[in-house]
């Protein structure tokens, strides 16, 4: 995985809340250095609250489209799945004009 088809990552959680597990887990995954090294210019913003109602996710893909998530019922494959999804079509496509 990396991020190469990805112009912004926001997550919001409450660092105690139970639900939030599997999207701390995901934000592990997308911080790694050698995924950041996939794309620089990706952005990814951390809002950490006392009181969050739902963990959430909102990523931009370089096409503009959103994927926006409630990940409190998710598990952490769950969301890289969907994360992935759309980037994998994109960089397909990419790929496919390039050869």
């Amino acid at each position: 995985m990396d991020l190469r088809q990805v112009s912004r990552i926001m997550v919001e959680f409450a660092p105690r809340d139970v639900h939030a597990r599997s999207l701390r887990t995901f934000l592990l995954h997308v911080s790694d250095d050698g995924k950041r090294e996939s794309n620089p210019n990706c952005r990814i913003q951390t809002t950490i609250a006392d009181r969050v109602a739902t963990p959430g996710l909102q990523v931009t893909y370089k096409d503009g489209k959103s994927l926006n998530m409630v990940t409190s019922s998710m598990t952490a494959e769950e969301i890289l799945r969907e994360f992935r999804r759309h980037a994998r079509a994109l960089q397909e496509d990419e790929d496919a004009k390039s050869a």
